[in-house]
């Protein structure tokens, strides 16, 4: 083999390994983006399941199924899942909203396990 077949095999060699890296840096870049993606639509589908939440909630309490203070102790709950406290509550409301489609066992599940 030659020298100047040992320096063009060399900058092949380098150019793959360049290509390579870029290749490697792409995939990163896109599983990241991927990552953020789902991170943002997750918290579009928790913001629309709070949305109906509280809509239930509301209508429990106009129907007199949930009295003023167990209200605003919910409503206390949400808001401060905002701030990133009582979110496994938060998640066990939305559950339990999903789950129970009967308001008067809703509203018996909410003193049972989140009320105070």
């Amino acid at each position: 083999m030659s020298a100047g077949s040992a320096d063009a095999n060399a900058v092949v060699e380098m150019l793959l390994e360049q290509h390579r890296a870029m290749i490697e840096d792409a995939k990163t870049e896109m599983e990241k983006m991927r990552e953020e993606a789902t991170e943002a639509r997750d918290a579009r589908l928790r913001d629309q399941q709070l949305v109906l939440l509280q809509g239930r909630l509301e209508k429990l309490h106009s129907s007199k199924l949930l009295t003023d203070e167990e209200m605003w102790s919910i409503e206390d709950l949400i808001g401060d899942s905002a701030e990133g406290l009582e979110e496994d509550r938060v998640g066990l409301l939305i559950a339990l909203s999903a789950r129970m489609a009967a308001d008067a066992a809703f509203a018996r599940q909410l003193r049972r396990k989140v009320v105070p």
